[in-house]
């Protein structure tokens, strides 16, 4: 009777997740307009799987997500396939969304930065769908972005706008920014509570020429709002023109709660602006060092040593 029990409850978990989850695989080669067009036969839950070595996936224009999808590269291909976009930005986040495996660009062609060719955000939210979305990134490329604006280069790996909803969760693993002209992540003032995030985390990623901010965020000041979380972990920033992580707050509550541990910071600016913040084991070459405002913060085992790395 015990077996016949614990097989039954099996089988019945099984079940439960397949159909939580849809997970129709949608295979697709490189080419144009390959991965919108498998945006038309997917639905919440499914699957779209970038199936060439190295292949380039061109979108005329962005592609948006308005429900739960997953965009990944086949297991065992050599080369990342590649997605590129002729839109102001590659991927518009509606909804939860889980990519791997994928390198993107902003730059076709000649990778020369003008409007014709150039594409100034990788990812941007601004009518979110779900409120609580969730974005999670593992082993992705986000590589040369930006796009001429009234004569000033800008660009952005992900940028959320009011009145971008709550995400409860952003994610990064194992991830590469590079040649990134303004900031890495942009986090506008929402319109109204709770804010732009819940938890912001970055683990094992390279962040290497990004001309302004690697992120600042802007978020809701109201004591009625829990803190949003910023984890940043084994991460290594190489070239950050300004400061790497800056919170905006008016100092009404303590809405940031940032924890920096175990990375490599070199010719950035500050390391930390905000008024809350701990950072710890980490080492600083050619940086502006800390501003953080709380006389009870903790910034320990900071090590002022060469990483003797080359270009990362």
């Amino acid at each position: 009777m015990k077996r016949i029990l614990i097989l039954s409850i099996v089988v019945l978990a099984t079940l439960n997740f397949s159909g939580a989850y849809g997970q129709n695989v949608i295979m697709v080669d490189s080419g144009y307009n390959k991965i919108s067009a498998a945006f038309e036969q997917a639905g919440p839950g499914d699957v779209i799987e970038l199936i060439t070595n190295g292949g380039t996936y061109y979108e005329t224009d962005k592609v948006t997500a308005t429900f739960p999808i997953t965009i990944r590269a086949a297991a065992g291909l050599q080369n990342k396939p590649v997605w590129e976009s002729g839109g102001d930005h590659v991927l518009d986040i509606g909804s939860s969304v889980w990519l791997s495996g994928i390198r993107m660009t902003g730059f076709v062609d000649d990778e020369i930065v003008d409007d014709r060719d150039s594409t100034k955000y990788a990812m941007r939210s601004a009518d979110v769908v779900d409120s609580g979305y969730v974005l999670i990134c593992e082993d992705m490329v986000f590589d040369h972005f930006g796009r001429f604006d009234d004569g000033v280069l800008q660009g952005y790996v992900y940028r959320a706008d009011a009145p971008a909803v709550y995400a409860s969760e952003i994610r990064f693993t194992n991830c590469t920014f590079t040649r990134i002209p303004s900031y890495g992540f942009r986090f506008r003032e929402p319109s109204s509570p709770p804010g732009q995030f819940g938890v912001l985390s970055f683990e094992n990623c390279t962040f290497a020429e990004i001309g302004d901010y690697g992120m600042r965020a802007a978020l809701i000041s109201d004591p009625g709002v829990p803190d949003a979380q910023i984890r940043v972990n084994h991460c290594t920033f190489y070239g950050v023109g300004n400061d790497v992580i800056r919170a905006d707050d008016d100092g009404a509550n303590d809405f940031t709660d940032i924890v920096v541990k175990n990375s490599i910071f070199n010719q950035t600016g500050q390391i930390v602006d905000a008024s809350h913040g701990t950072v710890t084991y980490c080492a600083e070459l050619n940086t502006n060092g800390f501003n953080i405002d709380d006389p009870e913060a903790v910034v320990e085992n900071i090590y002022a040593e060469d990483p003797e790395f080359l270009y990362p």
